[in-house]
């Protein structure tokens, strides 16, 4: 459980910087964080295939508990993150 805790808070710290810099969500970093959250998820919880991925960003900004989740981490960083995915998601053909 430490392990999984440690990854997910490197990869919203990583988004929240990219963030933080004034990065857009559609840039190289995000989209390479994006693609590392996929991954998290896939081994840690579910097989995470693109097109899932791409529902998850619906849920991370459109229901608040995700959101008050994940902005744990960073004020708007749910959906800086829902749009990195979404964006990565849509230029594979998934969104």
């Amino acid at each position: 459980m430490r392990e999984l805790n440690a990854e997910q808070s490197t990869l919203y710290a990583a988004m929240v910087e990219i963030r933080r810099a004034g990065e857009a969500p559609d840039r190289g970093a995000a989209m390479d964080v994006a693609e590392r959250h996929r991954l998290f998820i896939d081994r840690w919880f579910y097989p995470c295939s693109h097109a899932v991925h791409a529902g998850l960003a619906s849920l991370y900004d459109g229901d608040r508990r995700f959101t008050a989740n994940i902005d744990q981490h960073g004020a708007g960083l749910a959906p800086f993150l829902s749009a990195a995915i979404r964006v990565f998601e849509r230029r594979l053909g998934y969104a």
